[in-house]
């Protein structure tokens, strides 16, 4: 293209222009600002009216590579129960179609698979690994979900054997339909990962109950377009991370992101730090990013090596309730026992003794059916007491930071406080072994054997 002015009033230079094909990867808006810049300020004073035309064009060439500036990749979804192949397809033509009408452009999925191949990380659906590829496939966003399928009405498909693809019969003719395989309950968990921030975005849910694929495809859409909208609707703010000394690996809110000096764009908010360097004690702090503002942290990293752990098991106390519930049982029971053995006794005794020792009891005490009720009763109470106040606490393990080598088999710490206890198998040494109660003709004996 060749520009130039018949205006006298003008001496202009001509200026002449190749164009080139258009390339097939976006441009980003900073890249084609430098570039438009570049060209305006070497045009000549003289020629101001032809730059400005030039660069009218350039910039309405540039346009629609800003348009497609917003990629977006997508992984394949994490399904439980089945889902057709024509299915599939239906929800993924809603993603992209909800993605397109958010002007974004779904890099596909072949230059993704490819992507995925090239790095060895096929099956890794990690914040890591999704901030990798988005990267490198010149991502804004990455977008996973989950699928849970149930209730299918596998009956409503039948397969055409000789295509092997599922087809229904509607009103008496055999369509191929994405929708084969009836209606069934859909549940979609959507994550959108921002690749500017390195953090989820957005987080949404739904479900879609007694629906076809392409009802489900919709709510997909619909949950799709909230997230987008949701991530973006969310303040932002400028964090930045300086060591001393440099170089340190920086860990914000336990995902690794970058070294020191670090800045990049954070979500509003609270956010857990962790800055470490080899030969170095690694240092945790807390952050508060306000939006629209540059927060600046400065940690100070001393010499030295990070704590490690042992795990060691211990055995917990009891709890509080049992050391008072079980002695109450323990004594009520012993006491309700007591009452049950002392009607045994009286069970066939005289209710009135007689003057003369040779004359029958005109009544005689009945209690043999409450008293052994109550001694029956009474031990069970007893025991369950016992067994509450002598059972000993639970086993756990518990990992307890120490000073020490690495080099020495410990293994390292991720945090300077123990993690929380963690339920162990009971020893087999606490048991009991045997519970009796005895009956005696001076009165009844509970009997408890056992290793506490």
């Amino acid at each position: 293209m060749r520009l130039s002015s018949t205006n006298p009033g003008f001496n202009l230079a001509p200026v002449t222009m190749n164009t080139m094909p258009t390339q097939s990867f976006p441009v980003s808006r900073a890249r084609t600002r430098r570039f438009l810049g570049g060209c305006l300020l070497s045009i000549p004073r003289s020629s101001l009216a032809s730059g400005v035309l030039a660069g009218a064009i350039l910039l309405g060439a540039g346009s629609s590579a800003w348009a497609a500036d917003k990629l977006v990749t997508v992984f394949d979804p994490k399904v439980t129960g089945t889902v057709l192949p024509e299915q599939q397809t239906r929800l993924d033509n809603a993603v992209s179609d909800a993605f397109r009408e958010l002007q974004y452009q779904v890099i596909p999925n072949g230059e993704r698979d490819t992507m995925l191949s090239g790095e060895g990380i096929q099956s890794c659906v990690k914040e890591e690994c999704q901030e990798r590829i988005g990267r490198l496939l010149g991502a804004q966003a990455v977008l996973s979900y989950q699928l849970t399928v149930t209730g299918g009405d596998a009956g409503a498909a039948k397969s055409d054997g000789a295509s092997g693809k599922k087809v229904r019969k509607t009103g008496g003719k055999e369509a191929k339909d994405a929708d084969a395989g009836g209606t069934a309950s859909w549940k979609f968990n959507v994550t959108l990962f921002n690749i500017e921030v390195g953090a989820v975005g957005a987080t949404t849910s739904g479900e879609c109950n007694s629906c076809t694929a392409s009802a489900a495809g919709q709510t997909l859409a619909d949950l799709v377009k909230k997230s987008v909208l949701e991530d973006a609707a969310r303040p932002r703010g400028s964090l930045e991370i300086l060591s001393e000394p440099s170089n340190a690996s920086v860990y914000l809110d336990g995902h690794e992101l970058g070294v020191t000096p670090y800045k990049r764009v954070a979500f509003a908010g609270k956010h857990e730090i962790t800055v470490r360097k080899t030969g170095h004690r690694s240092k945790q702090e807390t952050v508060m990013v306000a939006e629209a503002q540059k927060n600046s942290v400065t940690v100070q990293l001393q010499t030295g090596q990070d704590d490690y752990y042992v795990i060691t098991t211990e055995r917990q106390p009891r709890p509080m309730w049992r050391k008072i519930v079980g002695p109450v049982l323990a004594v009520g029971g012993a006491a309700t026992l007591g009452f049950g053995a002392w009607g045994l006794s009286l069970n066939g005794n005289c209710v009135d003794t007689p003057s003369d020792p040779m004359l029958h009891c005109s009544k005689v005490f009945d209690t043999k059916g409450i008293g052994a009720g109550l001694v029956g009763a009474g031990a069970a109470v007893m025991l369950i007491g016992i067994g509450l106040a002598a059972w000993p606490g639970e086993e756990v393990q518990v990992k307890r930071p120490v000073a020490g080598d690495p080099n020495k088999g410990k293994t390292p710490a991720t945090a300077p406080a123990p993690l929380a206890p963690t339920p162990a198998k009971k020893s087999a040494g606490a048991r009991l072994r045997h519970a009796g109660v005895n009956i005696l003709p001076g009165g009844a004996f509970a009997t408890v054997l056992g290793t506490f």
